[in-house]
């Protein structure tokens, strides 16, 4: 992988130095998800989850949960669209249910 880091680099007129692993400051692009998750359903849901697959928070009957929090895995690239996706699916269910 190094090598074709090296290659690619090359390539892109770019010199990467490969030797040592480099970690962002902490606050720098972080991307927290599932601080507040939401469940699939089932008996263990509650256990494992802040809300239901609507962002419904267990045990409440008006309180709803938004935002990257959510999101119950990490994901390969930036949520935003998936935090949307999530609110608009939670949007139709108040809005078909309120």
């Amino acid at each position: 992988m190094v090598e074709d880091m090296k290659r690619a680099a090359s390539v892109l007129g770019e010199i990467i130095d490969p030797s040592e692993p480099k970690q962002q400051p902490y606050g720098a692009a972080l991307h927290v998800t599932g601080t507040t998750r939401i469940g699939r359903g089932g008996k263990d849901c509650e256990q494992h989850s802040v809300a239901d697959e609507n962002s419904l928070v267990h045990n409440w009957t008006n309180l709803y949960v938004g935002g990257n929090g959510v999101i119950p895995d990490a994901t390969a690239c930036n949520p935003t669209l998936t935090s949307v996706a999530y609110a608009i699916k939670s949007a139709e269910f108040i809005a078909r249910t309120h």
